[in-house]
């Protein structure tokens, strides 16, 4: 069985994979006008853009959990604070994205360079916010069991 607190980091692949799916093809959307490929590239940057969404209140919950419950010292918690201070503006952002992204698809609208310029800034929150929380992973081992104490031997 998984321990609930290893939730974050599943659902978390979902949301960088799906916030970046959607960044590129509303990037590709406003560079390629009326056509059809124009289409196709707004309907996979508004499913991904929502589904990301969808999977990024997951994230939130899971890792809020893990905030509460993983075992951490007085250092790390510093990192687990940061990491949660940026989770929680990107989370926002992402929803506020979700939603612009639901209002240009019920007008039928096209990708905006202000939107873009929120999915960048969403897109550098996402990578800043993650490279915090690989930090607690490889750099403090939070939330990992402890490796056995290893002969020394050479491959």
């Amino acid at each position: 069985m998984i321990p609930l607190h290893n939730l974050h980091p599943i659902f978390v692949h979902f949301t960088v994979a799906l916030f970046t799916t959607s960044a590129i093809f509303f990037t590709l959307a406003y560079f390629t006008n009326e056509d059809k490929r124009n289409k196709e590239f707004l309907t996979v940057a508004h499913w991904s853009m929502w589904t990301c969404a969808f999977f990024t209140i997951g994230t939130v919950i899971a890792g809020l959990y893990a905030f509460y419950t993983v075992a951490h010292d007085t250092e790390s918690h510093i990192a687990i604070l940061t990491h949660r201070n940026l989770g929680i503006p990107t989370f926002i952002l992402i929803l506020l994205l979700a939603f612009w992204s639901w209002v240009q698809y019920r007008k039928n609208q096209q990708p905006t360079h202000t939107l873009l310029i929120f999915l960048f800034i969403g897109l550098f929150l996402l990578v800043l916010t993650g490279w915090h929380g690989s930090k607690l992973v490889y750099h403090y081992g939070v939330g990992v069991k402890a490796l056995p104490v290893l002969d020394p031997h050479q491959h």
